[in-house]
């Protein structure tokens, strides 16, 4: 068993080599615990438990430090959850006490830009608050993520959502409706609705309603007036005064008129009798060179011309073509005058040139003067146009001499020489033959003795034997298959011959004799033709005289059949010429109609078209005018459509006519445009731009996560109804060791930041009662021999002075045991020399805790529990000695 005083110092060894260990290893207070303690002797790995799990403990055996503690720190580990910082405010970072490794837990809803908040609505704008690290979703207003958000039920809009923009179009619908106003087309006449069902428009005419078109209160009898009373938008069909359905309607007991009805027309005709008359006036013919009379037995009239008596220059002939007479109405007689230029003999016609043959056109009386061919008075008379002739007038009459060896044209130089290439210099205007090589000479070298070939010599030198077309051996070659041919081959010409046989047919058409009143025939046994006049046929237009002046009578002389064609606008009275236009004023003038517009004039609506989109033209029935009408809300440009709101895009559709007003995104007119549904925020619109402005509201917030305050020890909560943050403490939570101190001096205590929990050890021979024995400060007695031992060391206590008188002895060795800063007593004669190995008391520790000038780090339970461990097993122990 040891003894109390080899256990005292085994003790005093044991302190003493921590704290030289500590000393040597220059620690000051800056390590861990771990570089504290390395160094320590031990035999085995268990003596090296730092209690640090993120350190490897050995006690090396071999090495440099043989029989020392080794601690390597291991990559990876924590203890602490501050060292898994990853810096990242969307990660939870906790050190798992369990593995003493880190885990990074992703915060949900957490953000750290706005890229992070993007929930692929194109309806919200998406942001982070980078001071909350949470993501906001505003929804945008007026935007669409299908169809069915489009929907502006009208039926007469297409309605469509653009997703990637999330913006709605409606696309007008053309011709549909929702009301029956839609409908209305201007048409008195029409009763306008809208068929809701199929929303369409019906326009149903209304019965016995006119707007004045002809065709609307046609009747079809000849014999009323139809027209529409544009006043009251009906017809009229007044009875017209002399209108006839038969010819008896229209007898006018004349004997001179055949009286017939125009059915079409209603209108009796009275068909003068050619030649008819009652008495001798109707007989004037107008003319006063006639004594007229008439029949009254038979109704006819004579006329008995007066001789010599005239009315017109066509009355008076003259034998003499060169006396002119015409008719003296004043004395109804001729008269004779001479005719100009007029000739009855050659030798009335001079016109003294030498190079002309002069005279008289027996038929038209007139001189002719014919050129004398080659007749001249100058050289320059007979300029022929031609390079290759001399030109020269010799006694009146023209020489053209050709200048020899001159040419024209490749035409001009042609040698007779198939073997050589003749052409003309255009410069010289000579001829130049080239020699063609192997060029054959004559077609005599093509002979192939067939006589129904043609054998040439080509102008390459080729021989070419053309097979002669219509060349024959026999007979035989020249059948042509047709029974009306005689077919024989001529030997001597080698040609044949296919002669037609007089009267001979083989077809109808074989058989045309030229008239298109016949029906011409071929008898398919006798090859005979036959000809069979056609009843009606014409020859001439003379056969096709309707008598009517607006048809052109035509006989097809091919076909022998008659045309009567009417004249296009030809007239006979102003009535045909009607067009049925109120805007034309009709006139039949030489049986041509004439329509003359009037000016101003309209009949339909589209007459009164002014070209522009936006007004409502129209014209009116009564009087033919046009009328102009502003369309509301029409628009032909986007200026058109300008409505004064900042948050809407104004634009005209060109097409339909109509503004669109398409929200802006994002923008605003009054602060309510602008809630973004965030308590913590206050919305403001600038009006000016148009824009929202959102301002955080300080210290407010939407959820226990806007709270956080990084305190682990308290917990954070969101009040929903004041948006305000608190933080109540948790019992029994620590954050640092100090959170731990319960107050007692024989407790080691430390807080487990894994759990936040404290965690408390019992100081081994650590007694409640220390440092109460004795006054710590209390001076030793003058020669005492234990000066200054007092009780058990109290702690933190200044050591007794020593005696002034006594010795050295026990109690110089035991003075101030624990005390802190106290200087040995001085008053023994050995006073602090008999102190080789440090003494526990006296200057054993300095004020700050070290005992040989260097600190011990004051927040290091490892050594500081040692220490103390040691000195409450030393003050022990010398307790129990004295004891």
């Amino acid at each position: 068993m040891m003894t109390r005083r080899r256990l005292t110092s085994q003790l005093a060894v044991a302190l003493g080599a921590s704290l030289l260990l500590s000393c040597a290893s220059g620690d000051t207070g800056s390590e861990s615990v771990a570089h504290v303690q390395q160094g320590l002797a031990c035999t085995s790995n268990g003596q090296c438990n730092d209690n640090d799990p993120c350190t490897t403990d050995l006690c090396d055996k071999t090495g440099g430090t043989q029989g020392t503690c080794v601690y390597a720190s291991i990559p990876g580990c924590c203890s602490t959850n501050a060292q898994c910082d990853d810096g990242n405010a969307c990660t939870t970072d906790q050190c798992k006490a369990a593995t003493n490794t880190c885990s990074y837990t992703v915060v949900a809803n957490c953000c750290n830009t706005d890229a992070d908040c993007n929930d692929a609505d194109a309806c919200t704008q998406d942001a982070c608050d980078t001071t909350t690290h949470k993501c906001t979703f505003t929804a945008l207003p007026g935007c669409c993520t299908s169809q069915a958000d489009c929907n502006d039920n009208d039926p007469c809009t297409s309605d469509s959502c653009d997703t990637t923009t999330g913006t709605c179009s409606h696309t007008t619908i053309s011709s549909c409706c929702t009301t029956d106003a839609d409908c209305a087309d201007t048409n008195v006449c029409t009763a306008d609705s809208c068929d809701v069902a199929s929303n369409t428009c019906k326009h149903a005419h209304i019965s016995g309603c006119c707007i004045g078109l002809a065709s609307e209160c046609e009747d079809d009898n000849a014999c009323t007036a139809d027209s529409c009373d544009l006043t009251t938008n009906t017809c009229l069909h007044v009875p017209i005064a002399g209108c006839c359905t038969t010819d008896t309607d229209c007898a006018d007991n004349d004997p001179c008129t055949t009286n017939t009805c125009d059915t079409a027309t209603g209108t009796c005709v009275a068909t003068t009798v050619d030649g008819c008359c009652k008495t001798n006036g109707d007989c004037d013919d107008g003319n006063s060179c006639t004594t007229d009379l008439c029949n009254s037995a038979a109704n006819t009239c004579t006329h008995t011309v007066e001789v010599g008596c005239c009315n017109t220059d066509a009355d008076c002939t003259s034998t003499d073509p060169c006396v002119a007479l015409s008719c003296d109405l004043a004395t109804r007689t001729c008269v004779g005058s001479s005719v100009s230029g007029c000739c009855l003999a050659d030798t009335d016609c001079h016109d003294t040139s030498s190079c002309t043959t002069d005279s008289c056109d027996a038929v038209l009386h007139e001189c002719v003067f014919t050129p004398v061919p080659g007749c001249c008075s100058s050289d320059a008379d007979c300029n022929d146009g031609n390079v290759c002739t001399t030109d020269s007038c010799v006694s009146g009459t023209c020489s053209n001499v050709a200048v020899p060896g001159c040419c024209l044209s490749d035409g001009d130089c042609a040698d007779g020489n198939t073997c050589t290439k003749d052409s003309c210099s255009t410069t010289s205007h000579t001829c130049v033959h080239s020699s063609i090589a192997g060029c054959c000479s004559s077609a005599a070298d093509c002979n192939d003795d067939n006589p129904c070939t043609t054998d040439t010599c080509s102008a390459t030198s080729v021989c070419e034997n053309t097979t002669i077309l219509g060349c024959c051996l026999g007979d035989a070659q020249c059948a042509d298959n047709d029974p009306c041919t005689a077919d024989v081959c001529d030997l001597s010409t080698r040609t044949c011959t296919n002669s037609k046989i007089t009267g001979c047919c083989t077809s109808d058409t074989d058989c045309n004799d030229g008239s298109a009143c016949t029906t011409d025939a071929c008898d398919s046994t006798s090859h005979q033709c036959t000809f069979t006049a056609l009843p009606g046929c014409c020859t001439s237009a003379a056969d096709c005289n309707d008598g009517n002046a607006c048809t052109q009578d035509t006989c097809d002389t091919a076909t022998g059949t008659c045309s009567n064609a009417a004249i296009a606008d030809c007239c006979l009275t102003d009535g045909d010429c009607n067009d049925n236009d109120p805007c034309t004023s009709d006139a039949c003038n030489a049986n041509a109609c004439v329509h003359d517009a009037v000016a101003g004039c309209c009949a339909t609506d589209a007459d009164c078209n002014d070209g522009d989109a936006c007004t409502a033209d129209s014209c009116d029935l009564s009087s033919h005018s046009c009328t102009s009408s502003k369309i509301s809300e029409c628009c032909n440009a986007d200026a058109d459509c300008a409505d004064g709101t900042l948050c809407t895009a104004d634009t005209c559709d060109t097409t339909s006519h109509q503004c669109k007003f398409e929200p802006v995104t994002g923008c605003c007119s009054t602060n309510a445009d602008c809630n973004d549904g965030n308590a913590c925020t206050t919305e403001s619109c600038d009006t000016a731009t148009g824009t929202c402005v959102f301002a955080a509201v300080a210290d407010c917030c939407l959820s226990d996560g806007d709270c956080s305050d990084g305190n682990a020890c308290t917990t954070d909560v969101c009040s929903l109804s004041t948006h305000t943050c608190s933080h109540e403490a948790s019992a029994g939570c620590c954050t640092t060791d100090a959170d731990c101190d319960d107050g007692d001096p024989c407790t080691s205590e430390s807080c487990m930041l894994d759990s936040n929990t404290c965690d408390y050890g019992t100081i081994p021979g650590c007694t409640a009662d220390a440092g109460t024995d004795a006054d710590p400060d209390a001076a030793g007695g003058t020669g005492g021999a234990d000066a200054g031992t007092g009780g058990t060391a109290g702690t933190g206590g200044t050591a007794g002075t020593g005696g002034t008188g006594g010795t050295a002895g026990t109690g110089g060795a035991d003075a101030g045991t624990g005390g802190k800063g106290g200087t040995a007593g001085t008053g023994g004669a050995d006073a602090g020399a008999d102190a080789a190995p440090p003494a526990v008391g006296g200057d054993l520790v300095a004020d700050n805790g070290g005992g040989c000038g260097c600190a011990v780090p004051s927040n290091r339970r490892g050594s500081t529990a040692l220490l103390l461990s040691a000195l409450g097993l030393l003050g022990l122990t010398l307790r129990r000695r004295r004891g």
